[in-house]
């Protein structure tokens, strides 16, 4: 029905209201938010990440202004990523604050995390279940050096300043945190 109308022309359509027209961008930019949404985020399922391309979707139909001279698939793919990427950096946080290390190598009790006030609650417990089960995979395979190593770089040392502090060489902090980093790899894949 819609397959020779423009991009701009079923944006004006899907304003004005006809969900067949909104449906049919839909459609057409499914592919799109597909390719946008492909490489994952700790925390984040495909289905998520599709979700937020969808939205980024939604975003730029509103908010498109054909006086500006830019194609709408252009408008539209800037958004679709934008919203994909802000969401794969919010999981990339969440994991990162989840998924620290103490120094007596206890894992934190999740009643000590601060969850993200403007987030979706079920969102929340997706979350901190994704991240402590990337946790606890972790840290059952890294080593002793490996756990202090990655602790002292994620609180902001140098290799340097992680040798000096453990007794080792700059290399073994290296290889240590090269480890952690194929190891941390492994689970996401």
């Amino acid at each position: 029905m819609f397959d020779s109308v423009s991009d701009e022309q079923l944006v004006q359509k899907a304003r004005q209201g006809e969900q067949e027209a909104f449906a049919a961008l839909f459609t057409r930019y499914a592919p799109l938010v597909e390719s946008k949404a492909a490489d994952l985020a700790p925390g984040l399922e495909p289905d998520d990440l599709k979700q937020e391309g969808r939205m980024g979707l939604l975003s730029a139909v509103l908010t498109f202004d054909p006086a500006r001279g830019v194609p709408f698939r252009a408008y539209a793919s800037v958004c679709v990523s934008h919203r994909v990427s802000s969401a794969r950096r919010t999981a990339f946080k969440h994991s990162m604050l989840h998924s620290s290390l103490s120094l007596n190598g206890e894992e934190s009790s999740a009643l000590e995390e601060v969850p993200d006030a403007g987030a979706d609650p079920e969102q929340q417990v997706i979350q901190w279940e994704e991240s402590s089960r990337i946790y606890t995979s972790l840290t059952e395979r890294l080593s002793p050096l490996e756990k202090k190593s990655l602790l002292l770089y994620l609180s902001g040392s140098t290799y340097e300043e992680i040798a000096e502090k453990l007794g080792c060489t700059f290399k073994a902090i290296d290889n240590a945190l090269q480890r952690v980093r194929r190891k941390l790899r492994n689970i996401h894949t």
